[in-house]
Order: structure tokens, then C-alpha cells, then sequence
């Protein structure tokens, strides 16, 4: 039984250390109420909040820390305007050094809100990309979602219209993941201005619809009515009145009555119609509204009534011109403000761009400069090794040379010496030759002897000048060699300074054919620019626009001189367009070649089909099937009106 209270124990230590860990997180529940309702309800969230700044002295430093983040999101979703960054820094200080990932994120995400607020774009990025980074190892998709659409609004806002789109479709994406209606509701509705933005009418206006559907099924009626309400301004501005009405038949009167944009929207199909009181009637309407008025909104209304009263003689018609150019200046003054706003960001950005070019250059020069140092270098060690084994072999050569001139002295002392011995005998022999014969045949052979070690001895000395002469040879032969290394070094000195002339010509070549390049280029850019300007001024043409808007009695209207117009205008921008076109298929009919008109001018495909009386979907399968006739293979309409309009 005693081993039984050891894990008992244990286990007792682990619940204490449990509660006293949930003790510290734990939040009073005034604060976790609010948490509860920052989502759906901020202004409450912010009353329990507000409730707790008395005791907030007496909790610890990550409750004191939490409540204040708390604080600021609460307010930013009640559009709060912040003025200062300094308590969002000390925020972000105290979660970099300890606290979650998740509410470091919701640091760094309110650092960006925060920036934005201060009109400081570059470090709003740098906030959001911060918050980006570190939502990848959480699965706070909400959160990101709501990253990557600040960070849209602000390359929007700078009408970096790429980058906003990535933003938005990463969004969308962190959205459906999280299963977030709103969220993706508001998703859709920031890709639709995107595509309106870019002039993809038709993904724009799916978009639109499929944000509306989201929100109806989610029961946020106050949501679709918004989206609704932009979805049929935008209809307006391009004159299909008839489906901005239909978009307005789903908002009740009551909204409507509210509203100054849907007012105005209401007014606007009024004109269409030529009834011009009811116009009048809603444009006051809309001036006397509570809720979406805006300057610009006023400016158009004061615009409209101006013209309403001046065709009908009425004297109102210029105070109401004074009101709509009083309008006109303040929208001038905030335009100025905020094209200063995004100058500065594309001038920093510029700035960056241009300093990281200047330093790739700097480094690539240096880098060739090091490089030929390096090179030089070793020819020059390789030059100098070179050197001092050729003058060690000339010393081996003299220390050789020396001391077979040493040996040849000895030999020539060694040769002397015998020949005073020789005529010592001599003297010998001539003195005993009276005496004794024997003596004297003794002696000449003694002589004898001594005559063949003289021939051996000479015979000696002979092979030794024969050394000594190819020694001096070989010593003449490393002279030569010397002198000829020399001329070698001075050789590779010359070409050495050629090669330095030769990058400088070869340096001063590259400039100059950068600088023909940059001119071709800039030649090239003009004329596709000025080709652009061609096509916008085509599109924004009077003919195109008629075929643009074709309206039910469009074959009543449309004459064989309109299609001639056409095809005169198209040519003129595209030189010789149907000429290059029946070149390539010969067998072209008349409606191919008008198909092909009106798919190079960027009418939809919607006109297109009231143009030639058929459905869209036989629009896409005429473009398919003539992209293979004159092709000889499949493709699709992509493919058919990208090859349209580069032709």
C-alpha cells in the first residue's frame, strides 16, 4: 500500500501546477466578456473594457497588455481614428519578447491599422507582412484574412493594382478556410472593385452577384443591401439602367429612403427615362439623407439638379452650379492631399529601387576589379617564381664551372710535379749509365713506365678540357636562356598592358551599346504607348460605343456605313487589320470579319450576341471555331481574342 501514495503525489503536484498556470491566464470576466463580443458587437466589447481601466493597475503586466490591445481593436472596428503609434509599439515590445503567436499577430495587425491611420503606407507594410509571416505558423485564418486585405487596400490605394489583387484572392482564400461568411462576403466585394478597377466588367459583376447570394444565405441583409447599393451605382455608370432597377428591387423602401446613394441610383433612372420631376424629386431626396452621404455624392447631385433646373429655366439652377463648384474645390484640395500622399510612397519606392541598382553596380565593378588584381597578381608571382629558378640555375651553373677550373688547377700542379720527377730520373739515369747497365735498363724501363702514365695522364687531361669546353658551352647555352627569358618577361609586360587598354576599350564599347539599347527601348516603349493611346481613343470612340451599347432596336439602327466606319476607324490604329486577316484565312466571311472588328474594339460578348441575334455561349463557340480554321488547331477564346488583339 505504501507505493500507492508516490503517483498520488505526483499527480497532486501536477493539478497544483495546472491551476496555478490557469490562475495566471486567466482574465477577469468583464475582459473575457469583451473578448466574446469584439467580433459582432465592438461597441460593447469596448464598454467592458472601458469598465476595467480603474483595475487595471492592480492586474499583471500581460492582462495590463492584453486590455490595451484589446482597446485598440475594439475602436478600430468602430472606425476610431488612432493619432499616435506609441502605445501599439510598447504592445508590440512586450509580445516580441514573450506572450503567444496569435496575439503577437493581433499586435503586429494593429501596428498596420495603426500606420494606415497615420498615412504611413511603407511601414503599414511592413507591419501587415510581419503579421503575414507569423500568421503561417498559426491557424489564425480569420486573422490572415484580415492581414492580406489591409495590405490590399493599401497597394490599391497606390494604385498598384497587381499587388492588390494577390492581396485580395490570399484574403479570399484565408476566408473560405475559415469558413467566414462575412469575411468572404467582403472578400468578393473588394475582387469586384478590383476587376471594375481593371475593366473586367464581367468578373466584376459575377463577383458582385456572389457576394450578394453569401451574404442573403448568411441572414446579413444590412451587408447585401451595401453590396447591392455598389453593385447598382457601378450599373449606372454603365448605362444599363435596366439592370441597375432590378439590382435596387431587392432593398426595401425603407433603406432606400435612408440611403443617398440609392437615392441618387433612383434619380439616375429617372434621366434615363426622360422624367425628369421624379429625377428632381429623389436628387432632394438624397440631399436630405442620413446615411452613405459623401462629398463626391453631393457634387453629382448638385450637378444634376443644376441641369435639371437649367433646362426647365429655372433661376435655382445657379446656386445650385455655385454649390456643385464649391463641392468640386474641396474634392480638388483632397485629391492634391492624397496624390501627394501616394507620390511620396512611389518616391520612396523608386528611391529603394535606384539604390539597390546603384549598389549591383558598385558591387559588380568591384567585384571585376578584384578580380583583375587577383589576375594580375599572379602573373606577376608567376613572373617572379619564374625569375629566381632561372637565376638559381645560373649560380648552380657558375658553382659547376668553379670548381672544374679548381680541378683543372690541380691536375696542371699534379702534371708539373711529375715532369720535375721525370727530369729528375733523367739526371739519374745519365749518371748511372757509365756505372751500371743494369741500372740503366732498369731505368729506361722505370722511363718507359713513366712515359705511358704521362700518356694516361695527358689522356686525362684531355677529357677533362673536353668537360670543361661543353661545361662552358652549357654555361653560354643558360647565358642565352637568361636572355631570352627576359625578352619573354617584357613580352608578357607588353601584352599585360594591352589587356589593360583592351578592357578599358571593351569597357567603354559596353557603355555605348548600353546606351543604343536604352535608346531602342525607349523608342519601343513610346510606340506602344502611343499605340495604346490609339486603342483607348478607339474604344472611347463615338462608333464603338455605338456598337458598345446596342439596345434592343440595334438592327433597326445599324447600317452597312456604320460597319464601314468601323473597319476605317480599326484600320487606323491596326494597320491594314481585315487586309492582314484575309491574308491569313482567304475564305473569310463577312460576319467573321465583323466578329473579329468587334472583338478588337473590347466589346463584351454579351453585345456581341444582341449584335448577331444569338446567344453568348454561340459567341464563344464562333471565336473557338474560327481561332482553329485559321490556325489548323484547337484553342479557345482566350487564345482567339489575345491573337486579336496583338494583330
Amino acid at each position: 500500500m505504501k507505493y500507492i501514495y508516490v503517483p498520488l503525489l505526483f499527480l497532486s503536484v501536477l493539478f497544483a501546477g495546472l491551476s496555478c498556470q490557469r490562475a495566471e491566464k486567466s482574465y477577469p470576466s468583464a475582459m473575457q466578456r469583451a473578448i466574446s463580443l469584439l467580433s459582432t458587437r465592438p461597441d460593447s466589447a469596448l464598454y467592458y473594457l472601458s469598465q476595467l481601466d480603474s483595475q487595471m493597475a492592480d492586474e499583471p503586466e500581460e492582462t495590463r497588455v492584453y486590455h490595451a490591445l484589446l482597446t485598440l481593436r475594439a475602436e478600430d472596428k468602430l472606425y476610431v481614428r488612432q493619432t499616435s503609434d506609441s502605445l501599439i509599439k510598447s504592445i508590440v515590445i512586450y509580445y516580441n519578447k514573450q506572450g503567444d503567436a496569435t496575439k503577437r499577430l493581433e499586435a503586429y495587425y494593429m501596428l498596420g491599422r495603426i500606420y494606415r491611420d497615420l498615412d504611413e503606407p511603407l511601414e503599414a507594410l511592413k507591419a501587415f507582412q510581419e503579421a503575414a509571416d507569423l500568421g503561417e505558423k498559426t491557424q489564425q485564418y480569420d486573422l490572415l484574412g484580415r492581414v492580406y486585405e489591409q495590405k490590399m487596400y493599401v497597394f490599391s490605394y497606390q494604385n498598384l493594382l497587381a499587388e492588390a489583387s494577390e492581396m485580395a484572392n490570399k484574403s479570399y482564400d484565408y476566408y473560405c478556410m475559415q469558413k467566414d461568411t462575412i469575411g468572404i462576403t467582403y472578400a468578393l466585394r473588394n475582387k469586384a472593385r478590383l476587376y471594375s478597377k481593371i475593366n473586367q466588367k464581367d468578373s466584376m459583376e459575377i463577383c458582385y452577384q456572389k457576394a450578394v447570394r453569401i451574404a442573403f444565405n448568411a441572414k446579413d441583409t444590412l451587408t447585401a443591401y451595401s453590396i447591392l447599393r455598389e453593385l447598382a451605382a457601378i450599373l449606372a455608370d454603365l448605362h444599363r439602367y435596366d439592370d441597375s432597377e432590378k439590382a435596387l428591387a431587392y432593398i426595401p423602401e425603407k433603406s432606400k429612403k435612408e440611403n443617398a446613394t440609392t437615392l441618387y441610383n433612383i434619380a439616375r433612372i429617372y434621366l434615363y427615362r426622360q422624367q425628369e420631376d421624379s429625377a428632381k424629386y429623389y436628387l432632394l431626396k438624397a440631399l436630405q439623407a442620413k446615411y452613405n452621404k459623401n462629398i463626391y455624392l453631393q457634387k453629382s447631385i448638385y450637378r444634376q439638379l443644376a441641369d435639371l433646373n437649367s433646362s426647365q429655366n429655372n433661376s435655382s439652377a445657379f446656386q445650385y452650379e455655385r454649390l456643385a463648384a464649391l463641392c468640386s474645390d474641396s474634392i480638388q484640395k483632397i485629391n492634391q492631399a492624397e496624390s501627394l500622399k501616394k507620390y511620396n510612397y512611389q518616391k520612396a519606392k523608386n528611391e529603394n529601387q535606384k539604390l539597390q541598382l546603384e549598389n549591383t553596380r558598385k558591387w559588380r565593378l568591384i567585384l571585376a576589379l578584384t578580380t583583375g588584381g587577383i589576375i594580375l597578381m599572379l602573373l606577376l608571382i608567376i613572373s617572379c617564381q619564374y625569375i629566381k629558378k632561372i637565376k638559381r640555375d645560373f649560380s648552380r651553373q657558375k658553382e659547376q664551372e668553379s670548381r672544374i677550373h679548381q680541378l683543372m688547377q690541380n691536375k696542371q700542379t699534379l702534371l708539373a710535379e711529375k715532369q720535375e720527377k721525370l727530369m729528375l730520373l733523367q739526371q739519374q739515369l745519365k749518371q748511372a749509365e757509365s756505372s751500371n747497365k743494369e741500372l740503366v735498363l732498369e731505368i729506361q724501363q722505370q722511363k718507359d713506365a713513366l712515359e705511358l702514365q704521362e700518356q694516361k695522364i695527358r689522356q686525362t687531361i684531355n677529357n677533362r678540357e673536353i668537360q670543361i669546353s661543353e661545361l662552358q658551352q652549357l654555361v653560354e647555352n643558360g647565358k642565352n636562356t637568361l636572355a631570352e627569358n627576359r625578352e619573354k618577361i617584357n613580352e608578357l609586360q607588353h601584352l599585360l598592358q594591352q589587356a589593360n587598354l583592351s578592357k578599358q576599350q571593351l569597357i567603354q564599347t559596353l557603355k555605348q551599346q548600353k546606351e543604343i539599347a536604352e535608346l531602342q527601348k525607349y523608342k519601343i516603349q513610346q510606340e506602344i504607348t502611343e499605340r495604346e493611346i490609339q486603342m483607348a481613343d478607339l474604344i472611347q470612340s463615338s462608333i464603338v460605343h455605338f456598337f458598345a451599347n446596342p439596345g434592343y432596336d440595334f438592327n433597326k439602327r445599324v447600317t452597312e456605313d456604320k460597319w464601314e466606319e468601323l473597319r476605317i476607324a480599326i484600320n487606323k490604329v491596326s494597320y491594314n487589320f481585315d487586309g492582314r486577316l484575309r491574308q491569313m484565312y482567304p475564305k473569310i466571311s463577312k460576319d467573321d470579319l465583323r466578329l473579329c472588328y468587334l472583338v478588337k474594339t473590347n466589346i463584351s460578348p454579351k453585345a456581341i450576341a444582341v449584335i448577331f441575334n444569338c446567344s453568348p455561349q454561340s459567341v464563344t463557340s464562333k471565336r473557338t471555331r474560327l481561332y482553329e480554321k485559321i490556325f489548323k488547331k484547337k484553342g479557345n477564346t482566350k487564345d482567339f481574342d489575345g491573337f486579336i488583339a496583338d494583330l
